[in-house]
């Protein structure tokens, strides 16, 4: 009875040891390892090392996942990020951010076809890093703060079946010996139960990801948008920038994709819809575009400088009197043309508003803005034009516009709004002031006011122009120099006559005075 006894504690030792290892797989055959290999590195400043995110998936299948690393931006510094080959030769990468300002890196990234569990031991991605020249020696710690892993049928491996080992950096001093230490990483506990449960799971065929870009009609990216899924399963739906990753979808179902945008800047909403397979979906366009104005005044001529206030946003018109305002939305959700309020402010201080309707066959419009001419005539006490009079047309105490009379007394001012205006005109110490009002009227029957303004001026009214001066002035100048040269030239002649006249007299003397000495020598003899 003995012997019975202990040979059945033996046998159930030996059994206990053969159900452990078996317990123990059945443990570790849902648990997800992501991990930092290496999880410690010793380098100096200024050296390169790289960091991989290794994933064992244990039983599971994976099918996409994200991941988002944290490192001290003061020390490293990212050289590169590579995929792995977790997801396959030629996986679709929704998300590769790298944040060197606050030490982040991001990735997403989806395996193309179907997945089949168990998927191997592979690599996420790997991450070159440099140690800053100027690193501080010390231990730093580089941590994966996010891990979403989708398994076969694209549905979340739950966080608490994945494993989590971050890697540790020690800088070294220059010039210190290597130590070699031994170090246990942080691993996040796992609890799993030892319960047996057997589970049917129906595939669904051909589960694959799509990834597609969201542009305006010059195939420029917009941002702020949304975007709905229907007509089939969709397991996640990640949205970077103006790229969109959808994982957990059918091959080959009919999918209904709608995506929204609404203005920050307009107020507007529009919206693009996509049906068909969402593996062939590469880009969704939406009605959004450029929307150009042009000012003119009633004659058709540009008008510069005008302020063109559009939803939120303001431009000046250039010198053609166009401005153009980006990113409009031009047809609304159901893909009619959409109504806009356009407010008008013209240099002189005039305010209107204009409706402008858009659509994708609408996008430039012309707004005629009510202004005309003002000619004005300065004339003096006789009738007699004033030229060079300094003209000042204002409005409300503020001068609008200012010019100077010609020579036929007459200055015009184009481009004037509909009002009251001052005219004030100052000649010398002349001054004169009238009032004169444009209308509407008078600007769209293209009919040019004229104004007479009288200065108390008699027999004068033209002033010598600087023009006038000046060529008065040469002509002085001209003639004082053909004066002197003609009085040098007389003289330079009457001085050449003298020395003729001098010489002959001079020959003359010595003539005389010769005779007179041979007359005298032949008396005495």
């Amino acid at each position: 009875m003995r012997k019975a006894n202990v040979i059945l504690n033996i046998s159930l030792v030996m059994a206990g040891l053969l159900i452990i290892p078996l317990l123990a797989n059945v443990v570790s055959a849902s648990e997800v390892i992501v991990s930092l290999y290496p999880a410690h590195i010793e380098s100096y400043s200024g050296e390169i090392f790289e960091l991989s995110i290794r994933v064992k998936p244990g039983s599971y299948g994976v099918s996409g996942g994200e991941v988002v690393i944290s490192f001290n931006p003061q020390q490293f510094k990212i050289l590169d990020v590579e995929v792995g080959d977790l997801f396959g030769a030629d996986p679709l990468v929704g998300i590769k951010e790298i944040d060197e300002t606050n030490g982040i890196v991001r990735c997403a990234i989806a395996r193309k076809g179907k997945t089949t569990p168990p998927t191997p031991e592979g690599t996420f991605i790997t991450v070159k890093f440099r140690i800053r020249d100027d690193a501080s020696p010390g231990e730093y710690e580089i941590r994966i703060e996010k891990v979403g892993l989708a398994d076969e049928s694209f549905r979340d491996i739950p966080q608490s079946e994945i494993s989590i080992t971050n890697a540790e950096v020690y800088v070294k001093q220059p010039g210190a010996t290597t130590t070699t230490t031994t170090k246990t990483s942080m691993t996040t506990s796992i609890t799993t139960s030892l319960t047996t449960e057997t589970s049917t799971v129906t595939m669904t065929p051909e589960m694959t990801s799509a990834v597609f870009s969201v542009v305006d009609l010059l195939n420029r990216p917009i941002l702020g948008f949304t975007v709905s899924i229907e007509g089939g399963p969709c397991s996640k739906i990640i949205i970077s920038d103006n790229k969109v990753v959808v994982t957990g979808i059918d091959k080959d179902l009919i999918y209904e994709v709608l995506v929204e945008y609404r203005s920050p800047h307009y107020g507007t909403t529009t919206a693009a819809r996509y049906v068909g397979p969402l593996e062939q979906l590469q880009v969704v366009t939406l009605p959004i575009g450029g929307v150009s104005i042009t000012i003119i005044d009633a004659k058709g001529r540009p008008v510069g400088g005008a302020v063109v206030k559009f939803g939120r946003r303001e431009s000046k018109t250039d010198s053609e009197g166009r401005t153009l305002f980006r990113a409009v939305p031009l047809e609304d959700e159901t893909g009619r043309p959409i109504k806009y309020e356009v407010k008008v402010t013209a240099p002189g201080g005039l305010t209107i508003a204009k409706s402008i309707t858009t659509s994708t066959s609408m996008q430039n419009f012309t707004i005629t803005f009510p202004l005309g001419d003002l000619n004005i005539v300065v004339i003096g006490a006789d009738g007699q034009p004033v030229s060079g009079a300094l003209v000042k047309l204002s409005h409300g105490g503020v001068i609008v516009k200012e010019g100077v009379s010609d020579e036929k007394g007459s200055l015009t001012f184009t481009q004037v709004p509909p009002s009251t205006y001052t005219i004030q005109v100052s000649w010398r110490d002349h001054e004169s002031e009238k009032e004169v009002t444009v209308s509407e009227e008078d600007i769209f029957t293209y009919k040019t006011i004229t104004v007479e303004v009288s200065l108390p001026i008699k027999g004068e009214g033209h002033p010598i122009e600087n023009s006038s001066v000046l060529a008065l002035a040469l002509v002085i100048v001209i003639i004082l120099v053909v004066s002197s040269c003609i009085l040098l030239l007389k003289i330079k002649k009457s001085k050449a006559n003298r020395k003729i006249e001098w010489n002959d007299m001079s020959k003359s003397k010595t003539i005389e005075w010769n005779y007179l000495q041979v007359v005298s020598e032949f008396n005495e003899g």
